[in-house]
């Protein structure tokens, strides 16, 4: 093999190995924010079904006959609840392990290539699914919910709604439920989509790692090296 292939293989592993390196912090700046949008989705939840004295606020029914709010199954807001536990703390330990990683690699450059990869491609994308039917299940629940607050109050909005109705709490409190209410939905949501990203980025590290991997055997190989055995080498003659 020429120089000229060897210098080439070479740059590519140095190419390959800097990319890990970006790889490896913007995985962790992914987890970490996968981490705290759980964070804000346990809170503000828990916050919410304290000012409702731990009543669930999806797909909730309008009594027809007191014209009041209705319990609902806490069983759909429970879900997402103990849903998030498990991503909050994969996403805190995914952060460490992979910042901790960007931090060894500076000093032993294999290690990217030898961080485990498909056991995370396998529970990223376990979270993803369930993490998924969780948002679906509380957008679902709390539009209803808005829904049927809307139809006795048509002129005002569901904000509003939520703010004039009787949850048999403080009115001072009332008026933050709606607004704890959209941000569990916002976050749930912004929490699929990091998990997504960090998945597509385990994947793209795979496929890295595949390249690195050739191309490491490439510049490795003893048949380019000068120190070969010249009894080794084929006769030319």
């Amino acid at each position: 093999m020429s120089v000229y292939s060897l210098r080439s293989s070479w740059l590519s592993l140095k190419n390959e190995e800097m990319a890990f390196h970006i790889q490896l912090v913007t995985s962790t700046i992914l987890y970490a924010f996968a981490f705290l949008s759980c964070i804000v989705t346990i809170l503000s939840l828990l916050i919410a079904k304290a000012i409702v004295h731990q009543k669930c606020l999806l797909f909730v029914q309008i009594s027809s006959t007191t014209y009041q709010p209705e319990k609902a199954v806490d069983t759909t807001c429970d879900f997402t609840l103990y849903f998030t536990i498990f991503p909050l703390v994969y996403g805190l330990v995914m952060a460490l392990y992979h910042g901790y990683a960007f931090i060894v690699s500076r000093r032993e450059e294999h290690v990217a290539r030898t961080m485990w990869v498909m056991p995370w491609v396998l529970l990223d994308s376990l979270v993803i699914v369930l993490g998924f039917i969780s948002s679906c299940m509380y957008s679902i629940g709390f539009s209803q919910t808005c829904s049927n607050l809307h139809k006795d109050l048509p002129s005002k909005s569901c904000k509003e709604t939520f703010s004039t109705m009787d949850w048999n709490t403080d009115n001072s409190h009332s008026s933050k439920l709606y607004s704890l209410m959209a941000v569990v939905e916002a976050a749930t949501w912004l929490n699929v989509l990091l998990w997504i990203g960090a998945l597509g980025l385990m994947l793209l590290r795979v496929y890295r790692n595949r390249r690195a991997r050739a191309a490491t055997s490439v510049f490795n190989d003893s048949s380019t090296s000068d120190k070969r055995n010249i009894t080794e080498l084929p006769s030319t003659a």
